[in-house]
């Protein structure tokens, strides 16, 4: 039940160990100075609850929910009486009353309306309000809403609200006004496997999943490996996937995919991931389809060029060897031997890895040439 009513402020207690507000005095006399010249107007009533009803101990017969600033204002301007709401609700209505009223100053959802709610009281009046049993029984989603803060912010909150709770010290307890009655509701909602959503419907409570061993992950990749989906090939070397690539080509997928390297399979993904990899082949999905496919191309090209690459350097030592052999008319100087020794040995380490850097899907790196003072020209050495 709610009155409207000229109440004097002295007759008002304020309780700013619950309240998460701060107290400021130039906001203060700002309000002071503006009814020492208007009087106290009252479409902006201070909101109050009936003392009686809430243990909070004070002599004085109302407890300020909403309108802290503007009764300690009303004081300064010694204004006789004010206007205000009073309700004759519980301890948990009050105190959700105090925090919800100051989401109103918040700026990014109202700006320039009363003394802006800073980020750090937005966070004290979330915890206060997970600390009554209504706002504890909802899920993170639905808190994450009304807050207008992420869900992980939400979760991250709600841990540390639940930690202190299973705690329960005295020094808690009378920090944040809980009573031992509420914190007997609050475990029973801890304890209890069910939330309530932003729709207002009753849902069970999301688990952590269990992790899965090292082993139940390893067997089921070879699961994978050896599901009907992949035929082994006559050299028993290769699996090709029905739709024309080997699981060699599957696994680049996934390092791709999942941004881990080939060794790193299974053992650095989740049992969700590996189902997520199962479920891709059983249901053919087109683009993970397509990319293997587009790999495997990419893979032959290169299993081609390597062949050619190999075969034109075997050619090219050949001839080389051949020009500069030690025939009569034909003497090697000193310089030329070590001009044929450097050329072989950079030949084959620049290709070799040409083609590992290749094999890794990153982009070939630029081969240098070795210094001309070890390695001559070709004029150089047809001289």
């Amino acid at each position: 039940m709610m009155k409207k009513m000229w109440i004097d402020p002295n007759d008002l207690a304020d309780v700013w160990t619950v309240n998460n507000r701060e107290e400021n005095p130039g906001h203060i006399e700002s309000l002071a100075e503006s009814m020492r010249q208007n009087g106290y107007l009252p479409e902006y009533p201070i909101i109050v609850f009936e003392a009686a009803n809430i243990p909070i101990q004070t002599d004085k017969p109302y407890l300020v929910a909403c309108g802290h600033h503007r009764r300690k204002a009303a004081i300064a301007a010694e204004i006789d009486l004010i206007f205000a709401e009073v309700h004759d609700g519980t301890e948990e209505e009050w105190i959700e009353m105090m925090s919800l009223d100051n989401f109103k100053f918040d700026v990014a959802s109202n700006p320039g309306i009363g003394l802006a709610f800073t980020e750090q009281e937005r966070r004290a009046a979330c915890f206060q309000l997970l600390l009554l049993p209504k706002y504890l029984r909802k899920t993170n989603v639905a808190l994450a809403g009304l807050w207008k803060v992420s869900e992980g912010t939400v979760r991250r909150w709600r841990k540390q609200a639940e930690s202190s709770i299973d705690e329960a010290s005295p020094d808690f307890m009378e920090k944040h006004n809980v009573s031992p009655e509420r914190m007997v509701k609050l475990k029973e909602v801890i304890a209890d496997p069910y939330r309530e959503n932003e729709e207002g419907d009753t849902v069970a409570v999301r688990q952590k999943p269990k992790e899965a061993t090292p082993e139940e992950l390893a067997k089921f990749w070879w699961d994978i490996r050896n599901s009907a989906l992949f035929d082994q090939r006559s050299d028993g070397s290769h699996y090709l996937d029905r739709n024309g690539f080997q699981l060699e080509i599957f696994k680049a997928y996934i390092c791709e995919r999942f941004n881990i390297k080939a060794d790193g399979i299974p053992h650095q993904l989740s049992m969700t991931q590996l189902k997520k990899i199962h479920n891709w082949i059983h249901t053919d999905d087109p683009a993970v389809i397509a990319r293997c496919q587009e790999i495997q191309r990419e893979t032959d090209t290169l299993s081609k060029a390597r062949e050619q690459c190999y075969h034109l350097h075997d050619e090219v030592i050949r001839v080389f060897s051949e020009e500069l052999s030690p025939t009569p008319g034909n003497t090697l100087s000193p310089v030329h031997i070590s001009a044929f020794k450097a050329f072989k040995r950079w030949s084959s380490n620049g290709l070799t890895a040409s083609i590992s850097t290749s094999d890794t899907a990153h982009p070939q790196k630029t081969r240098s040439r070795p210094s001309s003072r070890y390695f001559p020209t070709s004029m150089q050495l047809l001289k």
